[in-house]
């Protein structure tokens, strides 16, 4: 069954498959009463004590550490940087055509730029740390850029067919400037494809996942407590930085219709209900952050915009 739905998958449009699977989300959504408990509450005075993250955290406990170092997660990124190229030509179409120009900002090791270079187009890779990019990618035909994503001033306008990124518009400080960056070396008619999350108000926010555990942590709890509890259990500190805290609705203003920047050629939220259910069970202490349910399901925003051919 499983095989089935992965080769129905690919197959698929992907605006039909994220209409089936948005779907079936709204349907659980219901189920949960989370909507309806956030509507009818008031901001609570206080997020949660240290007493009941630590409840939490016994039911929801981190899972087993990644060695980064190691081999396997070494394949894991390489196969993972080839999905993701995979999702960008299905989510581009033809849009993506041999020999492109393409520049990718926030590149991390450099997974998906050799990926996308083994496919024949120019790759150029940004980002700020030159430490994390894994040099074998240089071996694939990869230019390496080491720059702020906000100050590209090493790059000329309207240079590159398609300016991507995966996973980093959430950690930059200032997207609004990196979005004004990528449209001014994209030419004329060229693309901008961005595909991030989790967002801050998600249940991984502030990637907190994998050292924490608990859902929502960012939500539900002060800095301080989080600090607390991870000082308690004898682990590292978390870099509460390492993400900006743009909600939801930043992100609906910054990506607004603008012709006379770009068209919005396909934009797709991605939910994450997978922790619905504490959104009904402490709706007082969500509504402090926001009022609308969706602030805190939609985990992941894929866009494509097109910059206009003619400046207008």
């Amino acid at each position: 069954m499983a095989s089935l739905k992965q080769r129905i998958k690919a197959i698929a449009p992907v605006g039909l498959t994220h209409w089936a699977k948005t779907r079936a989300q709204h349907a659980r959504l219901k189920r949960s009463g989370a909507a309806e408990a956030l509507a009818a509450a008031q901001p609570a005075e206080a997020r949660l004590p240290l007493d009941a993250l630590r409840e939490l955290a016994a039911e929801f406990p981190p899972p087993p550490s990644i060695d980064w170092e190691g081999e396997a997660c070494v394949a894991a990124s390489a196969e993972l940087g080839q999905t993701r190229v995979q999702w960008m030509r299905k989510f581009l179409g033809s849009r993506l055509s041999p020999g492109a120009r393409c520049l990718e900002l926030g590149a991390g090791d450099g997974a998906v730029a050799s990926a996308l270079a083994q496919t024949g187009v120019q790759v150029l890779a940004v980002d700020i740390q030159r430490g994390v990019f894994d040099e074998t990618g240089l071996h694939t035909h990869v230019d390496f850029l080491e720059a702020d994503v906000e100050k590209l001033e090493a790059v000329e306008d309207d240079r590159f067919d398609l300016v991507y990124s995966f996973d980093s518009v959430e950690h930059f400080g200032n997207p609004e400037a990196a979005l004004a960056e990528a449209l001014r070396v994209t030419r004329p008619g060229g693309y901008v494809y961005l595909r991030f999350g989790p967002l801050y108000d998600a249940p991984d926010g502030k990637h907190l996942g994998d050292r924490l555990g608990v859902p929502y942590a960012g939500v539900l709890c002060e800095d301080e407590t989080i600090d607390a509890l991870m000082a308690e259990q004898g682990r590292d500190p978390i870099n509460h930085e390492y993400c900006n805290h743009w909600p939801l609705a930043r992100y609906r203003e910054l990506f607004a219709p603008r012709p006379e920047r770009y068209e919005i050629v396909r934009a797709f939220d991605h939910l994450d209900l997978s922790a619905v259910e504490l959104i009904a069970r402490f709706p007082e202490v969500f509504r402090r952050r926001a009022a609308m349910v969706d602030a805190f399901l939609v985990n992941v925003i894929e866009i494509l915009l097109r910059k206009p051919t003619q400046p207008r």
